[in-house]
């Protein structure tokens, strides 16, 4: 086992105290390459003309091609690829965009599909609809099974049904028991 040097008269601080100034140079040394690494971030433009005046620096054809196109009359049939670019400001963008969308019924109506269009934080609300939906399908099946015993009776007799023997029939029916293959048996 080594032993690290601890002496507290020496001004180094011992091998702790050098290995951690020198873990900080290092960390100091990545800061400065990273930061002259990274091109310089510019501001975003806030207003249509600041962003075509930073077009036509970064890519003056790009920018001729986009300042002969009218963005309020944009219609479905233009074309909309000059506008994805890398070098167009998000503001040109977005507005080019925006007439991409209304431009056209189907791009402008909503389809339904989209998962945040409900609200799934109500799970009170969800229970009580399946607590409705099984009482009305349990409702449906017993008013099937009390049609099927009246039938089953009156295939048995020729003669009428009375009201008495519904009742009874309907009595009978409440016994009746779902097997695994949905019919019912007693």
């Amino acid at each position: 086992m080594v032993k690290m040097a601890t002496d507290r008269s020496n001004p180094d601080g011992g091998l702790l105290s050098r290995w951690a100034k020198r873990k900080e140079a290092v960390r100091e040394e990545e800061e400065v390459e990273a930061a002259a690494a990274e091109p310089a971030e510019e501001a975003e433009p806030e207003t249509e003309e600041e962003a075509m005046a930073l077009l036509e620096e970064r890519d003056p054809e790009l920018a001729e091609q986009i300042s002969t196109m009218d963005l309020n009359k944009l219609s479905y049939d233009d074309d909309f690829t000059v506008f994805m670019k890398t070098k167009v400001p998000d503001i040109i963008r977005r507005k080019a965009l925006s007439k991409l969308w209304l431009s056209h019924p189907l791009l402008a109506n909503l389809d339904g599909l989209n998962e945040y269009d409900e609200d799934y934080t109500q799970a009170a609300d969800a229970a009580e609809m399946v607590r409705k939906a099984f009482e009305a399908a349990r409702l449906r099946e017993e008013e099937a099974a009390r049609k099927k015993a009246k039938e089953a009776l009156a295939s048995n007799s020729d003669e009428p049904v009375t009201e008495d023997e519904a009742e009874t029939a309907e009595a009978d029916t409440d016994d009746l028991v779902e097997d695994d293959d949905g019919d019912l048996e007693a």
